[in-house]
């Protein structure tokens, strides 16, 4: 297994925000993915990871953890896209690495929890990657809660404990 155990928390078999909550970011998302060429926009930012990879070193370091904070799934959530999902997570799995910063970074790995249990249902479920991003939830929130965000005065740590109670 690619995830250690040793440092999973405990997922729902179906994690997620319940059926009657509407996120916020289903509305107002502002990443964009391109039709033509695969290639990521936000915050004024374009990379292909297909190119680039997901540590695209010309890129702020800003824009690194919005695209490791999983931003650019509300289109594809939108538009029910499954297999462009799961062509992007796999993607995402092979060019990461478990503790590497930026994608590791603990605020960094709450909102990519938040996000995937944002858009579970209506995107990951139905996708091949389902069971395997569970498991990455589950090493997530294992990881979340041995390195706690403490940067700001740990202005960030209810959302850990949101996305905890979430996934």
């Amino acid at each position: 297994a690619r995830w250690s155990s040793a440092t999973a928390g405990s997922v729902a078999a179906s994690p997620g925000w319940p059926d009657r909550f509407e996120p916020m970011d289903a509305v107002a998302h502002y990443a964009a993915i391109s039709e033509q060429d695969g290639s990521f926009s936000l915050l004024g930012e374009t990379t292909s990871p297909q190119r680039d990879g997901w540590r695209p070193a010309e890129s702020s370091q800003l824009f690194r953890y919005h695209l490791h904070y999983f931003d650019w799934v509300w289109p594809l959530a939108a538009e029910r896209d499954h297999q462009r999902f799961a062509e992007l997570w796999r993607s995402w799995q092979a060019d990461t690495r478990l503790g590497r910063w930026d994608e590791w970074s603990p605020y960094v790995v709450s909102l990519r929890a938040w996000n995937l249990c944002a858009v579970y249902g209506p995107l990951v479920a139905r996708s091949t990657v389902a069971d395997d991003v569970r498991s990455n939830l589950d090493v997530s929130l294992g990881y979340l809660q041995a390195n706690l965000e403490r940067d700001v005065g740990g202005n960030h740590l209810a959302q850990l404990v949101l996305v905890q109670h979430l996934a």
